[in-house]
């Protein structure tokens, strides 16, 4: 793992034998209950690719198990979402841009 550090965003690069991946994150907010919200982005679809790289990075996501957190609450499952989702489409070379509201749960948990 090779990690390098901007005043911005952290530069996560995985290399293996077998895999390589990119990542790029940002903090976009900080909560008092030690939580963040984070702006990813991924250059390489790997299986667990974010999930794998920020917990080498100690940034485990709220609800993870498989890469460290602890279950804390009643909440099934991982706070991990889509918010925009851009892929180009095959047949041209056009974008595809999806963009998803972000679910009450993470809506609740900024607020609160």
């Amino acid at each position: 793992m090779i990690t390098f550090i901007t005043s911005t965003n952290i530069y996560s690069y995985y290399i293996s034998i077998f895999k390589f991946s990119i990542t790029s994150f940002s903090v976009l907010e900080k909560h008092s209950d030690n939580t963040s919200l984070l702006d990813v982005q991924i250059e390489t679809g790997k299986t667990h690719q974010i999930r794998a790289q920020l917990a080498k990075n100690s940034m485990v996501i709220k609800g993870d198990v498989k890469y460290g957190a602890k279950r804390s609450d009643s909440i099934p499952g991982i706070r991990l979402v889509s918010r925009t989702i851009k892929t180009p489409v095959p047949s041209s070379k056009e974008i595809n841009h999806v963009l998803n509201e972000l679910p009450d749960l993470l809506i609740n948990m900024k607020e609160g």
